[in-house]
């Protein structure tokens, strides 16, 4: 499956990781137990499908 990724996808993905990972305590502060925002999401996503994400990222940063 690795394979199939073109370079700029994994450029991207590179990206994103470099941007997002910096902001990650910060994200978790707002909506972690946040009543607000827990109504919004609830039952609308999979947190597999983030974990698979972050999974991703940190392997391309080994």
């Amino acid at each position: 499956m690795f394979e199939s990724y073109s370079p700029s996808l994994a450029g991207k993905c590179e990206d994103f990781c470099n941007y997002f990972f910096p902001k990650v305590d910060e994200y978790e502060l707002l909506i972690t137990n946040n009543p607000i925002f827990r109504r919004r999401v609830q039952g609308i996503g999979a947190i597999a499908k983030i974990a698979n994400a972050i999974a991703l990222c940190q392997l391309r940063k080994s």
